[in-house]
């Protein structure tokens, strides 16, 4: 099943993207770097998703420097889509305190490796998720 075309809307953010969205003071760049690529794998247009992220920025405590923002922006900007990183990597979501898994990402569910993939299972309940072979 092919993924949707569509943006991702906000009430489909797993967890770990909701409390980078609260605001941090640790893990900012990092964060940064999560949410880029989420937005862009979530198919958000990329004015939306500027918009969208350097407002997050101003949660933070204290905020990136707006230099650093848009130059991190602007790097990707004529990128390919690249997936976040994975949930359980070392240096991501747990290390900075992002990780608090509801029932669809908790343990009992081994389909979610990624952010992304919450969300498009949270889209379609239903859907199964085919590992790939190597």
């Amino acid at each position: 099943m092919e993924r949707p075309n569509i943006a991702i809307s906000e009430e489909h953010f797993p967890p770990c993207i909701n409390n980078i969205l609260n605001g941090l003071s640790d893990g900012r760049k990092r964060s940064l770097f999560i949410l880029i690529n989420f937005l862009n794998s979530g198919n958000w247009k990329k004015e939306q998703m500027n918009e969208f992220i350097v407002k997050w920025n101003q949660k933070n405590k204290p905020p990136l420097r707006d230099s650093y923002v848009i130059s991190q922006l602007r790097w990707y900007k004529d990128r390919e889509k690249r997936l976040p990183p994975n949930c359980k990597g070392n240096g991501w979501y747990s290390d900075f305190g992002a990780c608090q898994p509801n029932e669809l990402c908790g343990k009992q569910n081994k389909t979610i490796k990624n952010p992304i993939n919450y969300s498009f299972k949270s889209l379609n309940p239903t859907r199964k998720f085919r590992k790939r072979k190597k």
